[in-house]
């Protein structure tokens, strides 16, 4: 780029030295010519004016020299001025052609990768059960692709470039919806389309103006979809069913402590007929007042997503009687909503029936341990689990030293006749009493008459028992 820009400038100078002699040339062969030239003319009309003619001296030549000189410097000047200006334009021509050339070239480049984008999704919605279509602010069709057209026994050949009515006239529900869509409204509607059911999805297409300047549609085949949700639905139905007829109340709680479900057991747990009626109270209402507190912290903690263990509750009725139950509380989506799933079991009875076993075990226990015979119980592994303090007095070992150990009393020859009786008495066989020798903590034999019988719980076998009296110390 240098040395063209030195090799312009030497032009240049060339051309303005040869404009400056051609200069001065023209001057010497305009002042020779009009010496000449005049003078001939003064010489036809008068003689004597020829001789009196003023010649041109060498300052008028220096003048017209310098006039020409001057005049072809302004040329000069002009033509490089013109030269530099014709090189610019030939700069900006070149960088405006290779401007064209890369937009050209990215312009191809958009162009192949539009038309290999057009030609993926064509593809794509040919393979996919869905379509698409584009309408003109008119109701004309302007492109439908996809296969899910079959669906709705339309072709693309067939209603290009024609009007919504003029193509579906056997589908008023799409010419309604493209009017709809067509004056600005976007929607999704279910169209039955025997055997199938299709979702379409409109949208009007509109300028930065806002001005609708057209509608585009896209249908789905959500058949499977709807036929999945059906029997959800109905798994959902059945579910619901069964815990209706639970025998444990079951609540569903939001997390403000309303319940949105509870079935019938839980109206009846309550004291309602209809366990729609306790649908939208708050569940505190069904708390008795000891356990409010506790409630409240339990449903804290299941709404932070923490679990908390099963415990019993001393609840109310809705008229105020309390009862005890055992609660289970787990945190849960209820549809989309979070919620709270409750099982209640009434253990009054229960409760009742253990406190009055308890009650009878401790009787019980009163009895044995008071009694003058020496009871000694067993399991069915053989370890004591029952050694009152008769027997303490018979062998000399304490309760808390023997309780969970093996039966300490019965001699090594002797292990196998007790084996035998324990096993019969396990099985259920009749089991006559007997004397027989005893061991004491102190080493010594003590001659027992012993009267065996086997411990049930229902009729299920658990273990024995040996009632002993002391017959004669060896």
């Amino acid at each position: 780029m240098r040395n063209r820009q030195e090799s312009d400038h030497r032009h240049v100078r060339l051309t303005v030295i040869v404009i400056g002699l051609v200069v001065l040339g023209l001057g010497a062969v305009c002042s020779w010519f009009y010496n000449r030239q005049v003078g001939q003319a003064l010489a036809s009309l008068s003689p004597k004016g020829a001789a009196e003619m003023p010649r041109l001296g060498f300052e008028a030549w220096l003048m017209f020299v310098t006039a020409f000189s001057s005049v072809g410097a302004g040329l000069g000047f002009l033509y490089r001025l013109l030269l530099r200006q014709q090189k610019t334009i030939e700069r900006q021509n070149e960088q405006l052609r290779r401007n064209n050339r890369n937009l050209e070239i990215a312009l191809a480049t958009r162009s192949l990768a539009l038309h290999q984008t057009e030609k993926r999704l064509k593809t794509t919605l040919a393979r996919l059960p869905v379509a698409l279509w584009t309408l003109d602010a008119d109701g004309r069709f302007i492109v439908a692709e996809g296969s899910g057209l079959q669906d709705l026994g339309l072709r693309p050949e067939d209603i290009i470039n024609r009007t919504v009515e003029d193509a579906c006239g056997r589908l008023p529900e799409l010419i309604e919806q493209s009017r709809r869509a067509l004056a600005g409204e976007s929607f999704t509607v279910k169209l039955k389309a025997t055997p199938k059911t299709l979702m379409l999805t409109y949208s009007p297409l509109k300028d930065a103006a806002g001005t609708v300047l057209g509608a585009m549609a896209v249908t789905l085949d959500i058949t499977e979809a709807e036929a999945a949700a059906d029997k959800v639905k109905r798994h959902e139905t059945q579910l619901l069913e069964l815990v209706e007829f639970l025998p444990e109340a079951v609540l569903v709680m939001a997390d403000n402590s309303s319940v949105i479900y509870a079935n019938y057991e839980a109206g009846r747990l309550v004291g309602c007929n209809d366990p729609k009626t306790l649908i939208g109270r708050s569940v505190m209402e069904c708390i008795h007042p000891d356990s409010r507190a506790v409630v409240a912290e339990r449903l804290r903690r299941l709404a932070l997503g923490e679990t908390v263990p099963t415990i019993i509750e001393r609840l109310q009725r809705l008229d105020g009687t309390p009862f005890d139950a055992e609660v289970m509380s787990r945190a849960f989506l209820f549809g989309t909503q979070p919620a709270v799933l409750t099982v209640v079991r009434d253990v009054t009875e229960q409760r009742t029936a253990q406190d009055e076993m308890r009650r009878v075990s401790d009787l019980m226990k009163s009895v044995v341990d008071g009694a003058p015979l020496a009871f000694v119980g067993v399991d069915v592994d053989g370890h004591v689990n029952v050694w009152n303090r008769a027997a303490e007095r018979l062998f000399g070992w304490k309760n808390r030293d023997i309780i969970g150990e093996p039966n300490p009393f019965i001699p090594e020859g002797k292990r196998d006749k007790y084996a035998g009786v324990t096993h019969r008495m396990l099985t259920g066989q009749p089991t006559a009493d007997f004397q027989e020798l005893c061991v004491c903590q102190d080493g010594s034999l003590v001659l027992c008459h012993i009267w065996p019988a086997p411990l049930k719980m229902g009729n299920r076998v658990v273990g024995c028992f040996f009632l002993l009296t002391e017959v004669k110390r060896a």
